[in-house]
């Protein structure tokens, strides 16, 4: 058992059944986290887990959402991005938006946050496909609420979090388009989606990352751009671009400005919704799938990657995906194709030989 320091205050590290648990003191002193360390000893003497916190808690059991959304949000925007990072004010948007749902919930507004189980949220669930609200929409107001549920842990608000099932039929963006199909989008772009499109295009770039790009983000010798604001330390990165990709770039740092794809009037935050824009007309317009989303652009190179062989070590840098799982997907997805492909040739071959 010891303290751990948390943000500003500390919170206690215990074994329990050889599976190691946190949770909040409450305290803002190391000498006071042990005081309540020692209390939680005494009460686990003759108590579970669960009933020893509320003994030294007692007043912690009527905490709903709304008691602890001021909390959450004040720990979330100080070091709770990736890497224990500050999160960005369009993440923190969201995260008041998920929560305002949850609170006006049902199901979930007035519960106590130890009576949240199973049920309370598949009937969360239930209202909101009432509402007409997708899998993905429905999968991430429960991943807030479950990152709420541990942040509740952790403050000794409830002594554990239930499991949270997520919504199956998600749609994964696993549409990848044509060369030819990809002509004709390229075609149909807007000055601005076009030197976009042909950036991520080559680079993998997230929307996000393309919008932020300054001059000084660019080495036109190297032909390398550095990624330095990313969701995770994964995320920053250098990527490189050809020769076609140089010239795009030189025209536009030529023009001046902070931001060499500048959207006048628009922050660099709103500025991907307007590349949402402009590429679902551009996609409309060329006669191509729904399918087909922005993001699709930073798919269809990951899929290209993949397919040539490169490795899951280097697909995940090239990517900047923090998780190894994700570089994992696409390789295996690539070695399935590979698969196939050796199935044709063997069915062709064993039916020539019978000729």
């Amino acid at each position: 058992m010891s303290v751990q320091k948390h943000g500003p205050h500390y919170r206690i590290v215990v074994s329990i059944n050889g599976k190691i648990e946190r949770f909040g003191s409450h305290q803002k002193t190391a000498a006071g986290a042990r005081e309540v360390e020692a209390r939680y000893r005494l009460n686990r003497a003759t108590m579970s887990h669960s009933a020893a916190l509320k003994a030294l808690f007692p007043e912690s059991a009527a905490a709903t959402i709304a008691d602890l959304e001021t909390d959450f949000l004040a720990d979330r925007e100080s070091h709770g991005g990736r890497d224990r990072e500050p999160i960005k004010p369009s993440t923190m948007t969201f995260y008041r938006s998920a929560l305002g749902r949850l609170k006006g919930s049902e199901s979930l507004g007035k519960a106590r946050l130890d009576a949240i189980d199973k049920a309370t949220v598949r009937a969360y669930v239930k209202e909101r496909k009432a509402s007409k609200v997708g899998p993905a929409g429905i999968n991430r107001e429960l991943q807030v609420l479950k990152t709420l549920l541990r942040f509740a842990k952790d403050e000794a608000k409830i002594s554990d979090v239930p499991k949270i099932e997520f919504e199956k039929g998600e749609r994964a963006r696993d549409f990848v388009i044509g060369i030819e199909d990809f002509k004709r989008y390229l075609a149909a772009c807007d000055p601005l989606l076009l030197d976009v499109a042909q950036l991520m295009g080559e680079t993998a770039m997230r929307p996000g990352e393309v919008v932020r790009v300054k001059p000084e983000h660019v080495n036109l010798q190297r032909r390398t751009l550095a990624i330095t604001d990313g969701k995770s330390s994964a995320a920053r990165r250098v990527v490189g671009f050809s020769k076609a990709v140089a010239a795009v770039l030189r025209a536009r740092i030529a023009e001046g400005g902070e931001y060499v794809f500048p959207v006048p009037g628009i922050a660099p935050e709103s500025k991907v919704a307007k590349l949402s824009h402009l590429h679902d007309a551009a996609r409309n317009a060329a006669g191509l799938s729904k399918r087909f989303v922005l993001y699709g652009l930073r798919h269809r190179l990951a899929t290209l990657a993949a397919e040539a062989g490169v490795s899951a070590f280097q697909l995940q840098a090239m990517m900047g995906w923090s998780n190894p799982a994700m570089a994992a997907h696409y390789v295996h997805m690539a070695g399935e194709a590979n698969v196939k492909s050796f199935q044709t040739v063997q069915k062709f071959l064993t039916e020539s030989s019978h000729t």
